[in-house]
Order: C-alpha cells, then sequence, then structure tokens
C-alpha cells in the first residue's frame, strides 16, 4: 500500500465517523476512536510527529464525546408513535364535551 492510499482510506475512515456522528449515532464516536490506531502508525511511518501529536490529543475528545452521546439519539424503525385525536362528543347538549380516542 503506498503512503498516498494509505491517507485517502485513513481520511475516508474519519469521514465515515464524521457522518455517523453528525447522524447523531454513538458509533461514529467509537469509529473515530479506533481510527486513531492506524492513524498513530501511519504518522509514525511518515515521521510526521505533528499529526502524531495532534492524534493525541483527538483520543480524549473522542472518549468525551462517546461518553456524553445519548444512547438512543435517534429513532429506531421498532418506535411507534401514537396519535390521539380529540373529538367533540355527538350528544345534543353536551356540546363542550371532549371525547379523547
Amino acid at each position: 500500500m503506498t503512503l498516498a492510499l494509505g491517507s485517502v482510506l485513513l481520511s475516508l475512515l474519519n469521514l465515515a465517523s464524521a457522518a455517523l456522528i453528525a447522524e447523531r449515532r454513538r458509533t461514529g464516536w467509537l469509529v473515530a476512536l479506533a481510527a486513531q490506531l492506524p492513524w498513530t502508525w501511519y504518522d509514525l511511518w511518515t515521521r510526521q510527529f505533528g499529526f502524531l501529536m495532534l492524534t493525541i490529543f483527538y483520543v480524549p475528545v473522542y472518549v468525551r464525546g462517546w461518553r456524553k452521546a445519548p444512547r438512543h439519539a435517534h429513532p429506531t424503525s421498532s418506535t411507534v408513535v401514537l396519535a390521539t385525536t380529540a373529538r367533540t362528543a355527538n350528544t345534543i347538549g353536551n356540546e363542550a364535551v371532549a371525547v379523547v380516542g
């Protein structure tokens, strides 16, 4: 794997994690955190120590994001929404009575 291809693949991994985080999925934080491992290897391999420091600073941010993210931030397909409608009773003299059902 060439270095250019490696950086593109790692960037796509970061893009995937950002998309998951934008959709408010906790998994995005774990993907971002897991991506730091290959980024660390890449930074060492290419001797880009500035990026290595950036990788080290990202880890606590991703851990905090994962811990603070709500567990059920997006509705699932099994979520049932019950809508109740109010209608007026049809009985004469009870026009002010509302029947909910």
